[in-house]
Parts: structure tokens; C-alpha cells; sequence
């Protein structure tokens, strides 16, 4: 457990103390209506916002020191990529639009691997996106996928393999614009309990298209 789920559990343990002593003193002053249980019941409430606050600056500093990059890089291949390009028969415009065929070697700890296709020169627009247990990927074998089709000129192409020690949902977004892969990783990289961590490594290939 990271140094911030720590600190976010410490902080939701006082938010429940202080939600306890809220109720409480609000009883009491229902009674009561005395000042010294309106001042209290007062602070309570005040604490338990304060806490709210701190958990949330803590989850985004959290979040943002995610180090997905950092994770060492693992080997990967396609039998689609002829030299620096994709092969016509994944694209869209032009081919059969069948995802591409894609191994990568087996990381220790791994329970999945979530796998994207992004054109960073088209609004980091999403091609693909998949979940497999597997270390292979045949031609054609992924369902959400859009290949590659260029409004102009060639573009670039970039599929990532991520090894995860949990699965983790993959957001619904598909043929469409995205914040970026790196915002992509943040949401992978945390686990169930918040905690940052989830991407032991990651790997891909990347390639061009259409060829010049």
C-alpha cells in the first residue's frame, strides 16, 4: 500500500469519527438547543468538509504522480507491420478493417493485459481497445476495433500492451477522440483500492499509415 492510500484510509476513518460526532451533537441539540451543542454539531461539520477536501487534493496528487511510464517495457511484435507500416488488410478506408496480429512476451504477476490502438496525429483518436489473458492476439480477433483510416496524409499509428495485476474496466470509448494514452494509463494504473500500482509493465509496436 502506497504512502497516499494511506493517507486517503487515515482520512476516511476521520471523516466516519467526525460524521459520528455530527449526528450526535445534532441529536443532542435537538434536545438541547444550547450553544455549546450548536458550536459543537458546527464543527463537526466543518471537519468532516476540511476532510473531504484533503481526501480529494490527496487522490489527484495521487493520480497524477502515476508513473505508468516508469514500469519497465516488455517485447512485442506483429506479423502486420511491414517495416515501419501497418499492412492495408487492418485499415479501414482500404482493407478488410481485421485488428491487427499482435504477441508480446509473458510478464510475472499479470492476470491481463489491456491492449489500444491510438493515432496520436488524429486527436489521439481510438482505434482499439481489448482485455485478454492471453499473450497473442490472431488477425481479426478483437471486436472493438476501427482500423486505420486517414482523413490526409500518413499517420501514425501506436498499439500498447499493458500487463495489469487486476482487470480493470476499459472506458467505453471507441472511433472517437481521446485525452491521450497518458490519461488512459492513470485510469489502468490504479487498482480497486485506489491505490496506484495496477501496471506492472507495458509494451507495443507502432506504424505508419497509409504507405508513401
Amino acid at each position: 500500500m502506497s504512502v497516499y492510500a494511506i493517507i486517503k484510509l487515515i482520512i476516511k476513518i476521520f471523516i466516519v469519527l467526525a460524521s459520528g460526532g455530527f449526528v450526535f451533537f445534532t441529536a443532542k441539540r435537538m434536545r438541547d438547543p444550547g450553544s455549546v451543542n450548536k458550536f459543537a454539531s458546527f464543527g463537526c461539520f466543518l471537519v468532516i468538509a476540511l476532510l473531504f477536501i484533503a481526501h480529494f487534493v490527496v487522490s489527484v496528487k495521487q493520480y497524477d504522480s502515476t508513473p505508468v511510464f516508469d514500469a519497465y517495457r516488455f517485447e512485442a511484435t506483429s506479423s502486420d507491420l511491414n517495416g515501419i507500416y501497418w499492412d492495408v488488410s487492418i485499415s479501414h478506408d482500404k482493407g478488410d478493417d481485421l485488428s491487427p496480429q499482435l504477441s508480446w512476451e509473458p510478464v510475472d504477476g499479470a492476470t491481463c493485459y489491456a491492449v489500444y490502438m491510438i493515432d496520436p496525429d488524429g486527436q489521439e483518436w481510438i482505434h482499439m481497445k481489448t482485455l485478454t489473458t492471453e499473450t497473442s492476439l490472431d488477425k481479426g480477433a478483437v471486436e472493438d476495433y476501427i482500423g486505420p483510416y486517414p482523413p490526409s496524409g500518413v499517420h501514425t499509428y501506436n498499439v500498447y500492451i499493458f500487463a495489469l495485476r487486476e482487470e480493470k474496466k476499459l472506458p467505453a470509448i471507441l472511433n472517437a477522440p481521446s485525452t491521450g494514452i497518458n490519461e488512459i494509463t492513470s485510469i489502468l494504473n490504479t487498482g480497486s483500492d485506489s491505490d496506484i500500482g495496477n501496471v506492472i509493465a507495458w509494451g507495443g509496436v507502432a506504424g505508419k499509415y497509409p504507405e508513401e
